[in-house]
């Protein structure tokens, strides 16, 4: 063998601490495997070795998220647990946490046996693109920095193809919206349904820009039919990833690029309506939910927490917008807003005001709607 080959590798950065702190029991739950609460603790399988009584602990309520196998005397951090449920290497269990929690990966530069010490120059996110055939009616002449904010795209037709209500989601909102509003809302924000094998009908966020690209697109699961189902309420997150990094696994988008997900749900929707005044909320269940109950405002959404800063909200340029952060969010969303008066004319209304002050910190502007509607449908 010819030892002075070149053997170009792909080098790849995982947020491993951030993949260590992914709740235990929500990556054993997506594993498909299950876990049993005795007494504050839960157990699970281990699977290490050939168990059939759980004898797993998972500890998570003393800042040091991990599991003890009481049969093995191992220790298994989050990674380690993945790996060994499914049989992984290190680096594909890292790729599986990141997709599936939708965990970002860093990109590092491309290094060649025959010299490590040399790294080939950083290419541009622009010359990226160009080579996946992204950019393809760039100005001549345009500057490297206006080249490199170009943002990869998902095929439009991808998300115009499964707008649909068949999903979990749209059916629990069916429960209690009319038909009509249902639908009006679904193709307003483009909602979809999603295939998987274990799950036939997961929800399609997509995330859309104002000029119409779509960015990204998140994949939810609401495993259930009944709105009020907790899990509906405050699903587990094990269930929700972005699209594009799975797409991208499996060869139906390019590898050699990024697709952002610094977009606001519903930011589509901003040019339609100039004059509104945006709501915004946390998740695009919250959003979809506040323009069924109020449609007179534009209802959007940050994506999680903490999205809501100066490169997401700048869509929002001029505008008058009222915040409303989920319980736990208050303090820090009402200090953003702050930061960010220049951008637009922020008016925070914490969740706090709409819910018991005693609620629950997981709680959020949903909630309190959902609450309201069915106590006026009940019949007692």
């Amino acid at each position: 063998m010819n030892s002075n080959a070149t053997y170009p590798q792909h080098r790849t950065r995982y947020r491993t601490a951030e993949l260590n702190d992914i709740p235990f029991s929500s990556v054993v739950a997506s594993t498909g495997a299950s876990t049993r609460r005795i007494g504050s603790h839960e157990t699970a399988l281990c699977p290490l070795h050939d168990d059939h009584t759980p004898s797993m602990t998972i500890y998570h309520d003393r800042g040091d998220n991990h599991a003890y196998c009481h049969v093995c005397c191992k220790r298994l951090s989050v990674i380690d647990y993945a790996m060994a449920r499914l049989s992984l290497s290190f680096t594909d269990a890292c790729q599986w946490l990141s997709d599936r929690f939708a965990i970002p990966v860093d990109e590092m530069e491309n290094v060649t046996k025959q010299n490590k010490n040399k790294r080939h120059p950083r290419k541009s996110f622009a010359q990226l693109c160009s080579i996946a055939n992204i950019i393809d009616n760039a100005p001549q002449g345009a500057s490297s920095s206006d080249n490199e904010q170009a943002i990869a795209e998902i095929p439009a037709s991808f998300v115009r193809s499964r707008i649909s209500t068949a999903n979990s989601f749209c059916q629990c909102l069916l429960s209690i919206y009319p038909q009509a509003d249902v639908e009006r809302v679904t193709q307003l924000y483009r909602l979809g349904t999603y295939t998987q094998l274990s799950r036939p009908d997961d929800v399609l966020f997509p995330s859309i820009t104002a000029d119409g690209k779509v960015v990204n697109v998140k994949v939810q699961s609401y495993p259930v039919t009944d709105i009020m189902d907790a899990r509906f309420l405050h699903n587990d997150k094990s269930h929700c990833f972005w699209l594009a990094s799975i797409l991208q696994r499996r060869g139906e988008l390019p590898a050699q690029v990024r697709y952002t997900t610094d977009c606001l749900f519903g930011e589509h929707l901003l040019p339609q309506h100039p004059q509104a005044t945006v709501c915004l909320v946390e998740s695009p269940k919250n959003a979809i939910i506040g323009a069924l109950e109020f449609p007179s405002y534009l209802w959007l959404a940050t994506g999680n927490m903490g999205q809501f800063k100066p490169s997401v909200a700048k869509p929002l340029e001029g505008r008058n917008v009222i915040v409303i952060p989920d319980y736990n969010a208050t303090d820090l969303w009402t200090q953003r807003a702050h930061d960010m008066r220049h951008i637009a004319h922020f008016v925070i209304c914490p969740a706090s005001q709409l819910l018991n002050t005693n609620a629950d910190s997981k709680f959020d502007f949903a909630d309190r709607i959902i609450a309201d509607r069915i106590s006026r449908i009940l019949p007692f």
